[in-house]
């Protein structure tokens, strides 16, 4: 064995990384066998190695080793699985050394067998069936109204409790406005409140109501932009995505050498076209090294920095291979193709070409290669960029702004240089900023949606009660809940919620239904572009107790710098406080009713969610209805009755007006034979991610919060399973 030092360093994330210092000076990586900790560091340690590998460690007097076989498993071992996720396997055996050290692994090694995700949201089935209103088209419908057949007008009055903290931020006043000239003060802390009176937006209230009304009442989703495809970058990714996304960058077969192409994006009076870079070499596109400590490109002075373009000149080479490695420790090798350049300048010198050195983002530590592509070839025409691609492209809301070429080139005018893919036919059909960009998923939002709901021919509940664009007004009028009188000190003063890490829509593991749930294999995981992909529902929030403690949800003082621009300041509304607010509708039928008043009117200890901050707990509310119907005939046959207005308003009975709703609903749906819509599967959903009692389980807080960045590929389970 040979000696040697731990060295011990500690990632941004808290974990332990250990490295052993040999004799002659040369650093090799500690296997996840041998628990590192920062109390052994600089300690002295004995070490065997084979073929370059870590097979063996001595420390205080006690050996552990890489013998590790799954057909004989030690206490504690961590084995890999095929689709790479990591499982500790555990003994009975107390004197086992492997069993003293269990509770020095890092967090890093620990496993979830079903790779289960944890979120502060989950999902309510979206419905496959799409119940029609009771007369299926909007004519049909204000023919029935015109002759006031069995129509029913009237207002709800909502009594609305704060059950968790709650804030709906306020607008500028326009002299605000005008001398705001820094955008990021433009949000101010304060709380909803025109002419300084507190209130709860009635825009608000509609928007939640509308969306459970479409739950309910099993209508379409509501308004989405079918066109829309969303955008991907899965470089290492070992799912199918990651998959697919090299088999469309690279070509495996010939050393990952880029199938992408290079050129220069132009912009007409009408449309967008690439002209592509010369050849040379056989090649467009070279790669240079780059230093990430002084922003250099290697054997140069010349700067680069992350999302810059700068002309250069550089002596072109043909692509080759180069020999990488990969793995924990570097120790896999592997070829890849491509053209190196090793001389570049910012000047004219005999033997270089002129070209274009495009600089992406830092991606941390790991960038140390930038791209360079050759000037643009005039004797080529040039392509056309599809209108529905530059659609798609500005739809893009989560690319950096920095990396987005149509705003590069309005800033650069003339042309920027980009990369591109183009089909069998020579058309493009992807185009980015670098060279490994994000790509369109093949298919869109329409596409992956239920064709139930994209027939505009079905004339559903929801769209019946509040309206379908350009053919049929809503009914329902919601107006502010206003703060009742007598209420003092109701906002909790200026806070700084903690900043949200939320999976986007693109996350898949969360947004699409898997095949085998949480059991799903990566290599199985269905993603945006598979032909099996189905949305996974209407996206919930889960409640959160928050009360009593601002740990949970704000972020300490000594947390944010003066520069910071990601946290926001608050001022919320305490729990507790009590708002008076009413919904006013017309010529609704019973069903009708029945449905608006069944989305307000939930089960004892179910609350409704409103306003920011959700996910961190915020917006949990109370609201009890109180139903009165208008009689047209008493409020018109004559004015006044004992020293009073006749407004012919009398308090209804809510449950007979839902019952008519949820026969209408069970009676569509297959004819189901269950008494209570509550008790069909997606309802049951509903009623989970709405029950204020499940904040009093073991461990809530945390089961509800949000994944670190890479548990992000983990499976969300359903509700239930949750």
């Amino acid at each position: 064995m040979e000696k040697g030092v731990i060295i011990v360093l500690k990632s941004k994330k808290g974990i332990c990384i250990g490295n052993i210092k040999m004799q002659n000076g040369k650093t090799i990586g500690i296997k996840p066998w041998f628990t590192v900790t920062m109390d052994i560091n600089n300690q002295e340690i004995q070490y065997t190695l084979e073929k370059g590998q870590l097979t063996e460690i001595e420390y205080n007097g006690k050996k552990y080793n890489s013998s590790i076989s799954t057909k004989k498993l030690s206490p504690n071992t961590i084995v890999k699985n095929q689709d790479n996720t990591q499982k500790i396997f555990k003994s009975n055996n107390k004197s086992s050394t492997f069993n003293k050290m269990q509770n020095n692994y890092s967090e890093e090694y620990k496993y979830t067998e079903k790779r289960e995700a944890k979120a502060p949201y989950n999902f309510v089935d979206l419905n496959e069936k799409v119940v029609t209103a009771e007369f299926p088209s909007p004519g049909e419908l204000k023919e029935c109204i015109r002759k006031g057949k069995d129509r029913l007008s009237g207002h709800i009055n909502l009594e609305v409790e704060t059950i968790t903290p709650l804030y709906i931020r306020g607008g500028l006043a326009r002299d605000e406005f005008i001398e705001s000239k820094d955008e990021t003060k433009c949000d101010k802390p304060d709380f909803f409140a025109p002419s300084g009176n507190i209130r709860i937006p009635g825009s608000s209230l509609r928007g939640m109501i509308r969306s459970l009304v479409e739950i309910i009442s099993y209508s379409k989703i509501g308004p989405v932009d079918r066109r829309k495809r969303f955008f991907f970058r899965a470089v290492a990714d070992t799912s199918k995505l990651g998959l697919d996304y090299r088999t469309s960058m690279v070509d495996e077969n010939d050393s990952f050498y880029p199938k992408i192409k290079a050129g220069f994006l132009e912009k007409s009076e009408s449309s967008y076209f690439i002209k592509p870079s010369k050849v040379i070499h056989n090649t467009q596109i070279y790669r240079v090294n780059f230093n990430t400590r002084n922003r250099m490109l290697e054997n140069s002075q010349i700067t680069c920095d992350p999302f810059s373009l700068k002309e250069i000149f550089f002596e072109a080479v043909s692509p080759t291979l180069h020999r990488h490695f990969r793995g924990r420790n570097k120790e896999i090798p592997y070829n890849l193709k491509y053209a190196k350049v090793t001389r570049v300048s910012l000047n004219a010198e005999q033997g270089l070409k002129k070209g274009c050195l495009v600089s992406s983002g830092n991606l941390g530590d790991k960038k140390h290669m930038h791209w360079i592509i050759n000037l643009a070839d005039e004797n080529v025409e040039p392509t056309q960029i599809p209108e529905e691609l530059i659609y798609n492209y500005t739809e893009d809301a989560n690319r950096d702004p920095r990396a987005d070429l149509l705003n590069q080139l309005k800033k650069h005018g003339g042309s920027v240089p980009c990369f591109y893919l183009t089909d069998e036919q020579g058309e493009i059909t992807a185009f980015g900023h670098t060279g490994m960009f994000r790509l369109p998923y093949k298919r869109t939002i329409g596409e992956i949606i239920p064709s139930s709901h994209n027939n505009e021919d079905v004339f559903d509940i929801a769209e019946a009660i509040f309206g379908k664009e350009s053919q049929f007004s809503s009914r329902v009028f919601f107006e502010d809940a206003i703060l009742n009188p007598g209420q003092r000190n109701v906002l909790m003063g200026t806070l700084s919620p903690k900043i949200l890490g939320s999976p986007k829509p693109t996350t898949f593991q969360h947004y699409l239904k898997q095949p085998q749930g949480v059991n799903t294999p990566l290599k199985s995981l269905v993603h945006w572009n598979s032909k099996e992909a189905q949305i996974r529902g209407l996206k919930m929030y889960w409640h959160r107790n928050i009360n009593g403690s601002n740990d949970n949800w704000v972020e300490k003082k000594d947390q944010i710098k003066e520069s910071d621009t990601q946290h926001t300041q608050i001022k919320p509304v305490k729990e507790g406080t009590c708002f008076t607010g009413k919904i006013r509708f017309e010529n609704l039928s019973r069903v009708e009713l029945g449905a608006l008043l069944f989305a307000l009117n939930f089960p004892e200890k179910h609350y409704h969610k409103i306003g920011m901050g959700k996910p961190l707990g915020m917006g949990t509310i109370k609201i009890t209805p109180t139903l009165v119907i208008k009689d047209k005939k008493t409020r018109y046959a004559s004015l006044f009755k004992d020293e009073d207005w006749v407004r012919g308003e009398e308090k209804d009975d809510i449950v007979k007006y839902t019952k008519s709703f949820e026969e209408y609903i069970l009676k569509n749906i297959d004819g189901t034979s269950s008494k209570s819509l509550w008790d069909i599967p997606r309802m049951r959903q509903l009623s989970h991610l709405t029950d204020w009692n499940k904040t009093t389980l073991t461990n809530w807080l945390q089961k509800t919060d949000y994944m670190k960045l890479e548990q992000f590929k983990n499976v969300l389970p359903s509700p239930e399973e949750y």
